[in-house]
């Protein structure tokens, strides 16, 4: 589950170039084709909702309500743990400093907040290679490749995602008609916390995940969050599953059944940004990716049967 980058596969194509007097004509009717189609224009026309004056300022005054909005959130959260901190306190149960008047600040450059007016909907992502507004894409796989699970989230955050995540896996499930039964999840760290492993335990599944990014680096030590999380009672009994033989043997499988499965996505399917616009309509875009990732699964296991 979670995002992962490209796996390796590609396919190659060889063969001949074109002659010059090919490509010009081709270049020719597609220039006369777009003349056709635009008129005079020299640019393709904007979106219906940008097309107008009063359809940008209300995109504009949508965007600026949200952020007024989250940043009204934010600061009711921190006036919140300032109440629960004074309760404490009152009671003798409480130690430590009071929290700040200020709620935390919104990214790490500590800069103003803005808003997407094409896509309302993305959030801020991190992956490999920095931050982009995007998407979360979330995957259930099995052993064999195939996804049985399959969610879209506006979090960032993976470890918030994960039990919602076998929620929807459960309820895609049952809606084809198969009765889930889970037993075993394989997790990276980003859904490592106190309460996943609660849960999962409640829920009498055998959850591994490590607390570091990679458990096979001999001297890794885990991130600054988790550092401690290793006194909770239900992550300390899952780092002995983990660091059981059995355990080891079992997290192995991960590398070879989720992370290739989003490569091909990526890769094979070409899904490296979303075609449409808004939450609604880029879950699905995904579920369709997802769905034709199954359906050429199924293809190449009757052609080889």
């Amino acid at each position: 589950m979670g995002r992962s980058w490209p796996a390796t596969c590609r396919s190659r194509r060889t063969g001949r170039c074109r002659r010059p007097g090919k490509l010009l004509a081709e270049a020719a009717a597609a220039d006369a084709a777009e003349d056709a189609r635009y008129g005079g224009a020299l640019e393709e026309p904007a979106p219906r909702a940008l097309a107008s004056r009063a359809g940008r300022r209300e995109r504009l005054a949508a965007a600026a309500g949200r952020l007024a909005a989250e940043d009204q959130a934010r600061r009711d959260a921190q006036r919140a743990k300032q109440e629960a901190w004074d309760a404490a306190a009152a009671a003798g149960k409480r130690g430590g400093r009071r929290p700040g008047d200020e709620p935390p600040r919104t990214n790490h450059n500590n800069t103003e907040p803005r808003a997407n007016i094409t896509d309302p909907d993305v959030r801020v992502m991190r992956n490999q290679k920095g931050y982009l507004a995007g998407y979360n894409g979330q995957l259930v796989v099995t052993t064999d490749q195939v996804i049985v699970g399959a969610a879209l989230s506006q979090h960032p955050v993976d470890r918030t995602l994960l039990h919602p995540l076998l929620d929807t896996c459960r309820q895609q499930l049952a809606q084809a008609g198969i009765r889930p039964k889970l037993r075993t999840v394989l997790a990276d760290s980003g859904y490592v916390s106190e309460d996943n492993f609660a849960r999962a335990e409640q829920d009498k599944l055998r959850l591994l995940a490590p607390l570091a990014k990679d458990p096979g680096r001999p001297g890794g030590r885990p991130p600054k969050r988790a550092r401690h999380i290793d006194q909770y009672p239900a992550t300390a009994r899952a780092i002995r599953r983990l660091r059981h033989p059995r355990g080891r043997e079992d997290y192995k499988l991960r590398a070879r059944t989720v992370e290739p499965v989003f490569g091909h996505l990526k890769t094979c399917q070409k899904l490296t940004m979303m075609s449409r616009r808004g939450l609604a309509a880029c879950e699905s875009e995904w579920l369709l990716a997802c769905t034709a990732h199954n359906l050429r699964k199924l293809h190449r296991h009757r052609a080889e049967g």
